[in-house]
């Protein structure tokens, strides 16, 4: 096999692999939040890659110049792909909606160049002609400059984006940032090394295939940003990202170096240096995997230790709280130390809850939750959430009232998970809900769902804040000032547990100032035989 042969089944292989891995990562992430815009979006930006990756393989192989030119018409994904590249970014900055009238302007002008050049395909690509070692490449049409373009503003505008959101950021939300300002600062120029030979520079595709890979690491930040916070995460997936980059331009150059390693040495064998690459590519990849497994192993040694320092502290709480309650009834009762001891109790069992929420965060890869599902009324579950937070009620002078048919079906829950998951979202009410102001519960049935509602007339919720309030560690500027005690993980928390039950959670709000309503929606319980 010469050394034009080794460089095209190279290529095919690795454009082969990089299309079977993109879709493998896109499909991941969409299963992993299906109701997610976020990961919607980025399935089809995969797709989009995965559509120019494989018409790149079947393009260039292609016997005829006509059908090659045909296939390689599959080169318009990149339009998609900027486009996409674009509302991804926007919708993770929790710009998507404010930046509306840019997405709308940006798909018209996407569907506008999709179909011009459908109608006038010579204005995008001439019939393919062979290329170094290609048997047929890429041949431009008069229009094709404004394709790569397209693609560099729309790049260069995500990283203006970023920037601009970076330097408005709080210090924890700025190490997240600055893993997408890396992420676009290389991705640019690597996504542009494919359209170099396009024009006659002779510059081997090859070295574009990190960008084929570089989906990748995004993609696992994704999934793991669920579970782990993305400041770790993000740094990792970097890092291995960039080392996958480092191979692949090592496994690139050393096959460059077949022609000169014929000539000077014209007894070693034609094969010595593709196994040499793949060696290489397999030490990388093992490297890769390795240090991902050891993310995990981090994660779960660090949640082991809290929830275990959790757990010893709160169950002497509880033992002493007990001793404290039978020494009060014995000595005849005092209503102000009993009452006090009751909210001792309610905050204990509310932290021990939160522990085992740790524990199951901890356990979701493993066994998603080992989850113990129950027949329950849904207003119990209401009732306690509101009782156990009837000192704050007080407190802050609020008008809680509840609407709660006693007719309702029930629903199939983990009670002690569940109860967590409401205290906490009424607890986000009743903390945003200035003293004075009203909270009100109502639960109904809706076909085969239970749907309960929670408003109050609190500080609201912006529009840009709304579709990343049930983000982890995310707190707006006015949470902040109204608690500044607050981490923003409670109401991340309740969605995890909300949507392992099948259900979903929604934040509704007309504004700042303007209450917020929190709507819950979760499947009625089979009916037993």
């Amino acid at each position: 096999m010469n050394s034009t042969n080794i460089s095209l089944t190279i290529l095919n292989v690795a454009y082969a692999f990089s299309f079977v891995l993109t879709l493998i990562f896109g499909f991941a992430v969409y299963l992993k939040g299906r109701h997610k815009t976020l990961h919607v979006i980025f399935l089809f930006l995969s797709i989009s890659v995965a559509t120019f990756q494989i018409t790149h393989i079947l393009g260039i192989n292609a016997p005829d110049p006509e059908v090659s030119r045909s296939i390689l018409m599959g080169d318009l994904s990149v339009f998609f792909i900027a486009a996409f590249l674009v509302h991804w970014i926007l919708a993770t900055l929790g710009k998507d909606q404010k930046r509306s009238g840019i997405l709308v302007g940006l798909y018209s002008v996407v569907a506008g160049f999709i179909l011009y050049f459908m109608a006038n395909p010579s204005a995008f690509l001439h019939p393919s002609i062979p290329k170094l070692y290609l048997p047929n490449y890429y041949q431009p049409g008069f229009l094709y400059w404004a394709m790569v373009a397209f693609f560099m503003l729309c790049g260069a505008y995500c990283l203006f984006e970023v920037i601009l959101s970076y330097r408005k950021a709080e210090p924890l939300e700025r190490e997240s940032l600055l893993y997408y300002i890396w992420a676009i600062a290389i991705g640019l120029p690597l996504g542009s090394v494919s359209f170099v030979l396009v024009f006659d520079i002779p510059l081997d595709p090859l070295y574009a295939i990190p960008f084929s890979l570089y989906v990748l690491p995004l993609a696992y930040g994704i999934i793991r940003s669920d579970i782990m916070e993305v400041k770790v995460v993000a740094k990792k997936s970097l890092v291995y990202g960039v080392l996958v980059a480092v191979g692949g331009l090592l496994i690139a150059g050393i096959n460059s170096a077949q022609d000169i390693a014929a000539t000077a040495y014209p007894w070693m064998p034609s094969w010595a240096l593709p196994i040499v690459s793949s060696m290489i590519a397999v030490l990388v990849g093992g490297f890769v995997w390795e240090k991902t497994r050891d993310i995990d192993v981090l994660k779960y040694e660090f949640i082991t230790i809290v929830t275990h320092k959790f757990r010893t502290p709160l169950t002497r709480i509880r033992w002493a709280s007990e001793m404290l309650k039978k020494s009060i009834a014995g000595k005849g009762g005092d209503e102000d130390a009993a009452a006090a001891l009751e909210e001792i109790d309610s905050a204990n069992e509310l932290l021990v809850e939160l522990t085992d929420t740790l524990v199951s965060l901890k356990q979701s890869d493993e066994a998603h939750y080992s989850y113990s599902p129950e027949r329950v009324d849904m207003c119990s579950v209401l009732d306690r959430a509101a009782s156990s937070l009837q000192k704050l009620v007080r407190d802050k002078n609020i008008s809680l009232s509840a609407t709660c048919p006693q007719n309702l079906p029930f629903v199939s829950i983990d009670l002690r998970r569940m109860n967590f998951a409401f205290q906490t979202v009424v607890e986000n009410s009743l903390m945003y809900t200035p003293a004075g102001g009203s909270i009100s519960f109502s639960a109904e049935q809706d076909g085969r769902f239970i749907v309960v509602r929670i408003r109050d007339t609190g500080i609201g919720i912006s529009k840009e804040d709304m579709s990343r309030i049930f983000s982890k560690f995310f707190r707006s500027k006015q949470a902040k000032t109204s608690d500044t005690e607050g981490m923003g993980v409670g109401l991340f928390m309740a969605r995890q547990i909300i949507e392992r039950h099948g259900g979903t959670i929604q934040a509704v709000s007309e504004g700042l100032g303007k209450g917020a309503e929190f709507i819950v929606r979760l499947p009625v319980a089979e009916e037993v035989p």
